[in-house]
């Protein structure tokens, strides 16, 4: 398992999306984005922690109660 977190990080607006992926790199955090939910659930999820930065705005649901949010949950390890 990678100990480095990585950020996911998820928004429909593609300049908000490179400039949030710039400004976690820059800061020292390793980023990854995507430009819809359905997208990160397309992609195998790394064996490392991690955290989810999505896009309240985003058109269609987007709730974390949601089925793409609630499928990127379930596939994550718990913490408890």
């Amino acid at each position: 398992m990678n100990p480095n977190p990585l950020v996911h990080v998820v928004d429909d607006d593609a300049s908000m999306l490179s400039a949030l992926l710039l400004l976690l790199k820059e800061s020292g955090y390793q980023a990854r984005g995507y430009g819809s939910t359905g997208e990160i659930l397309l992609e195998p999820l790394p064996d490392r922690p991690g955290c989810l930065l999505l896009d309240v705005h985003l058109p269609g649901p987007v709730s974390t109660s949601s089925p793409p949010c609630s499928a990127a949950a379930r596939r994550c390890p718990s913490s408890s």
